[in-house]
């Protein structure tokens, strides 16, 4: 359907005004399954611009959040997507009572969660804030400050939080339109940096599993994550071969898809999947190394500090 209406608007020389809401529809929440988190980022962006054009600004500020949301998981430098919110912020300052303020609510989230990412606000926990709207949108936005609560503790490195966020959202995804895909990816990955008394198995499972699922519909966003999973589940499982392999293959197909923070993410876990099985350290030496220019390239100032440590201790 949503394909078919950006089709049908092509048969009209003047229909750009129409552009923002079909965009923010399609680019914002369906795509996600279908094409390349960048190519749906360069078309939110390119909406929002053309609603700012028209005149269309509450157009323009919803395809701004999801081009922020969708910016964070496409591994676009955090620095400009600081720059970016901050414009942002400026088209949202002029209609901060829409939707009884829930597009002013969204874009603080965002802005909030870069600021920790870049190091410029520290990790503090749980998100505060009631929802300033009543209704069915309450539901929504405690999924939204769930989201980002596990998307902080994950880059933070603060884990036992990141899982209690996904098990919360588990519980709650029966009532939102669907299930919260990333979180059960960040979930997996955190559960098993805990220790082995914490590690839930179950959640590693259930993360491959939805993996797996969505890269049969689109591959490039969701390929590096799947072998990213089977390689920490190969290595806790003492598979040691397999999961060289797999850690390898993710390193690789993170970086085809652009996706700097999850191949540094990557060449991370491998590193302590080489410490854990006593490798040679020039070996997780090199991995580290990996990791900290990813790291630096998307910006991420926690995990730049995290990788420096290791480094220095080699």
């Amino acid at each position: 359907m949503g394909l078919s209406a950006l089709k049908a608007l092509e048969l009209f020389s003047d229909a750009d005004d129409q552009k923002t809401f079909v965009y923010v529809v399609y680019y914002g929440t369906i795509a996600n399954f279908n094409i390349p988190l960048q190519l749906s980022c360069e078309m939110l962006n390119q909406a929002k611009d053309i609603g700012l054009l028209h005149g269309e600004h509450l157009g323009a500020i919803w395809n701004g959040n999801y081009f922020l949301h969708k910016g964070l998981l496409a591994a676009i430098e955090l620095s400009k997507l600081q720059k970016e919110c901050k414009y942002q912020e400026s088209i949202v300052e002029g209609d901060r009572d829409q939707f009884f303020g829930m597009t002013a609510a969204h874009t603080d989230l965002i802005k909030n969660t870069i600021d920790i990412l870049t190091g410029h606000e520290p990790f503090s926990g749980p998100i505060d804030g009631d929802w300033p709207s009543p209704g069915t949108t309450v539901m929504r936005y405690e999924y939204l400050k769930k989201y980002h609560h596990s998307l902080r503790a994950f880059w933070t490195r603060n884990f036992s939080q990141c899982v209690w966020c996904t098990n919360y959202l588990e519980d709650m995804h029966k009532n939102l339109p669907a299930s919260p895909i990333m979180t059960k990816f960040f979930g997996g990955l955190a559960g098993c940096c805990l220790s082995d008394r914490k590690r839930d198995d179950c959640l590693l499972d259930g993360a491959i599993a939805i993996m797996r699922e969505k890269e049969a519909i689109c591959a490039h966003n969701f390929r590096n994550k799947r072998l990213l999973l089977e390689a920490e589940k190969f290595s806790f499982a003492g598979e040691i071969e397999d999961a060289e392999v797999a850690y390898l293959s993710a390193i690789e197909a993170a970086r085809k898809a652009r996706f700097v923070h999850e191949q540094g993410l990557a060449c991370e876990l491998a590193a302590a999947h080489y410490s854990r099985n006593s490798s040679e350290d020039n070996r997780r030496r090199s991995l580290l190394q990996q990791a900290l220019e990813c790291y630096r390239n998307w910006g991420c100032k926690p995990r730049v500090e995290y990788i420096e440590k290791m480094i220095a201790k080699i």
